[in-house]
C-alpha cells in the first residue's frame, strides 16, 4: 500500500464516523499535504462527498473562508 492509498482510508474512515476536514486539519491530522487531490481520489473512485465554505479565525484575528468536506447525505451525490 503506498501513501496516497493509505491516506484515502484514513480520510473515508474519517468521513464514515461522520466527521468532517478542512485542509488545515488534513495535513495537522493525517499529514496530507493537497487535500483536494485526495478529495478527487475519493470521488472518482465513487464515494460521497459534499463540501461548503465555513469562515474560520486566523491567528491575527480576522477572518477567512475555508473549504470544509464531508461525507454526502444518502441520495445526494
Amino acid at each position: 500500500m503506498n501513501d496516497q492509498q493509505s491516506q484515502n482510508q484514513m480520510l473515508r474512515a474519517h468521513f464514515d464516523m461522520g466527521l468532517r476536514i478542512t485542509g488545515l486539519k488534513a495535513s495537522r491530522q493525517f499529514g496530507i499535504s493537497h487535500l483536494p487531490r485526495r478529495i478527487l481520489d475519493l470521488k472518482e473512485a465513487g464515494y460521497p462527498l459534499a463540501d461548503e465554505w465555513i469562515k474560520v479565525e486566523k491567528s491575527n484575528g480576522k477572518k477567512t473562508r475555508v473549504k470544509e468536506w464531508r461525507k454526502a447525505p444518502e441520495g445526494v451525490v
